[in-house]
């Protein structure tokens, strides 16, 4: 059953996804994106989120200002996760801040169901958590130096302390990228830290939670038709885990 319905996920998703974008006639334009992915595991920042999944986006984007939805939703668990990114960039410098959204994960969700739902927005009940980001793309700069470097903290909602469920422990992710062009593949290799206490580790203290390598490719399947193809493998030093992951874009 599990095939069947992923492979139904799989035929829609050929089906219905698409990429558009609407331009005016001056010289501004608005572009409209929509998309998906399907993963065999949910992996983020080093951390096993869940099974095989599938991920929509839809987003808007107006002269360096976007504003992003993003999903995803497990085949084993129906473990469903909405995201919101709001962001602006200019030149290589980019801010944004994201609302990502885990009813499972809301603090004192087990004992209160209804401290999941979407609309609670007490700091101590919700299942939010805010996360404020900046990042720099050094080949705004130079195309010799194709490095990317990244900053995320969450600041509110369900990311509390362990040792003190009242007080935000303000988890923190920073991440090195840097894409490589060889042939007719794209890779992606990245280096994610964590620099003390945090979501995405088991001590702390500082601790490499990333170390991974993608890469992508369109496989031809016909003169006017091919498969975004992608491949990942992903090392977390601090939990001793290590995930291979395959992929399809749309």
């Amino acid at each position: 059953m599990k095939k069947l319905m992923l492979g139904f996920c799989l035929v829609s998703l050929l089906s219905f996804s698409f990429r558009a974008s609407a331009q005016d006639n001056g010289a501004s334009s608005i572009d409209l994106s929509v998309g998906a992915d399907v993963v065999s595991n949910y992996v983020w920042r080093g951390l096993h989120c869940a099974s095989a999944s599938v991920q929509p986006s839809l987003g808007v984007s107006f002269k360096g200002l976007s504003l992003s939805a993003w999903g995803s939703t497990d085949f084993d668990t129906q473990l469903n996760e909405f995201d919101l990114l709001l962001s602006y960039s200019i030149g290589g410098l980019s801010v944004g801040a994201t609302d990502y959204f885990f009813p499972r994960y809301a603090v004192g969700a087990v004992a209160d169901q209804s401290r999941g739902h979407y609309f609670e927005w007490d700091n101590d009940r919700t299942g939010h958590q805010l996360e404020g980001s900046v990042s720099f793309d050094f080949a705004s700069l130079t195309k010799a130096f194709p490095l990317s470097i990244s900053w995320n903290t969450v600041f509110f909602g369900a990311d509390k302390k362990t040792d003190k469920p009242d007080r935000q422990r303000f988890s923190t992710y920073v991440e090195l990228s840097c894409p490589v062009e060889y042939k007719d593949c794209t890779f992606s290799f990245a280096v994610g830290v964590s620099p003390w206490e945090s979501q995405y580790q088991i001590s702390d203290s500082f601790n490499v939670v990333n170390v991974s390598v993608k890469g992508s490719k369109d496989v031809r399947i016909t003169p006017d038709f091919s498969l975004p193809l992608f491949a990942q493998v992903v090392v977390n030093p601090s939990s001793e885990d290590v995930f291979f992951i395959a992929g399809l874009s749309f």
